[in-house]
């Protein structure tokens, strides 16, 4: 019969894991803070505007310039971009900049 391993028990793991549990409940609590924020808005936007044309612009006046974002900043036209910044190889301040 083999001896299972103790766990590892030091106190730089017991330390890691309480900083990673903390991490984790500061991402949870401030994705519930901007949750309940984000309802919040949308009550005021809903009161001051109601179910109007005025609301109706307003939404679209914010879709507009995310949809660019996400076409030129975030889409597939940065893509060849990335690629021809990837087959060159890193200067030495970028190495430095990168830790590697």
């Amino acid at each position: 019969m083999t001896a299972k391993k103790a766990p590892n028990t030091s106190p730089d793991t017991a330390i890691a894991r309480r900083g990673l549990m903390r991490s984790g409940l500061v991402v949870s609590a401030m994705t519930m803070l901007s949750r309940v924020m984000g309802l919040a808005r949308d009550v005021v936007v809903a009161t001051l505007l109601g179910a109007g044309d005025g609301a109706d612009a307003f939404f679209v006046a914010f879709k507009i310039p995310n949809f660019l974002r996400r076409l030129f900043a975030e889409g597939p036209s940065i893509k060849p971009l990335c690629r021809c910044f990837q087959s060159t190889p890193p200067s030495a301040a970028g190495r430095r900049y990168a830790h590697c």
